[in-house]
């Protein structure tokens, strides 16, 4: 085989793009939020990151979320670790956080969280900035 078509072959490999989706190995889930609550009455915000088979989140290395919302009263806007619902958790973090609907209409909760998602060889930080949408009626 001759050098060009070594490179040439490399070339299209190089150039051949990876599903993100086949490189990721957890996935987050807000099962459990209330999309439709009532102006002045409350809700919560669940969300769980749920890795691959044979992956864990790491509770030893810093995991931290952050929480925004205009139109909702959030009980607590950065989470770690310790606030997941189940202390003492080993590969699966779940939390769960209260809020006030007081600004009528369609609302969002801004979700910026780092975290490492590790298996027996290594461990890898990850960052996902997302929005979870919330109705708010009269």
């Amino acid at each position: 085989m001759s050098v060009t078509a070594v490179l040439l072959g490399l070339a299209l490999t190089a150039a051949t793009p990876v599903s993100d989706d086949a490189e990721k190995k957890y996935e987050i889930s807000f099962e459990g939020t209330t999309a439709d609550v009532q102006q002045g009455k409350a809700g919560t915000f669940a969300m769980v990151i749920k890795p691959a088979e044979g992956f864990k989140v790491s509770n030893e290395a810093p995991l931290k979320i952050k929480l925004a919302s205009e139109g909702l009263s959030l009980k607590k806007t950065a989470l770690s670790t310790g606030d997941a619902t189940e202390k003492g958790w080993k590969t699966t973090p779940a939390f769960a956080v209260g809020f006030d609907a007081s600004k009528e209409g369609a609302q969002t909760i801004a979700v910026d969280a780092t975290f490492f998602v590790c298996d027996v060889r290594i461990c890898e930080r990850k960052t996902e900035k997302l929005s979870v949408p919330v109705s708010v009626r009269q």
